[in-house]
């Protein structure tokens, strides 16, 4: 398992760590920006296959546009994440439908690490590494987030699909 990183200074959660819970402030925001729909997640009911969604390129910028991490996720079964210098490939399992909650849970293996570091400065020790995440779309499937669980406590995004 990776080992939690903490970074002081930002109040971001590092995609492919254990994510901690969001400060208040941060979460307030998040559910009042899904509450007024200006990030329009899909519902639970909705209909999507689960390679449709997530297969592309995502991408999202922090620490005020000075990185920016992609994840491309293949058809396949396998993700290509690169965070500054860092590059890793995983091997992921998506559900097929939602939960009842709308989140597809993702399971992913860390392949190949090229041990560099990534925007927050951090080397991803070795492959092996496994995490499981809870994804939601928006209803064009442009967007997503990405949540340690079935619940907006703690998550990341919104990442944006590319073309």
């Amino acid at each position: 398992m990776v080992a939690p990183t903490v970074h002081p200074q930002s109040t971001e959660i590092k995609p492919h760590t254990i994510m901690r819970p969001s400060p208040p402030t941060a979460r307030f925001l998040c559910v009042i920006a899904l509450s007024c729909g200006a990030l329009g997640f899909a519902a639970p009911g909705i209909a999507q296959t689960a390679t449709r969604p997530l297969v592309g390129t995502w991408s999202w910028t922090l620490f005020d546009g000075k990185c920016t991490e992609t994840l491309h996720y293949k058809a396949d079964g396998n993700v290509l994440a690169t965070s500054a210098e860092s590059v890793v490939e995983w091997s992921y399992k998506v559900t097929p439908e939602p939960s009842a909650k709308g989140f597809y849970k993702v399971v992913e293996q860390a392949v190949r690490v090229n041990g560099k570091k990534d925007c927050y400065g951090d080397v991803m020790a070795d492959s092996g590494a496994t995490d499981v995440r809870y994804l939601q779309f928006s209803p064009a499937g442009s967007q997503m987030i990405v949540c340690k669980s079935e619940s907006l406590d703690a998550c990341f995004g919104p990442l944006r699909k590319a073309p």
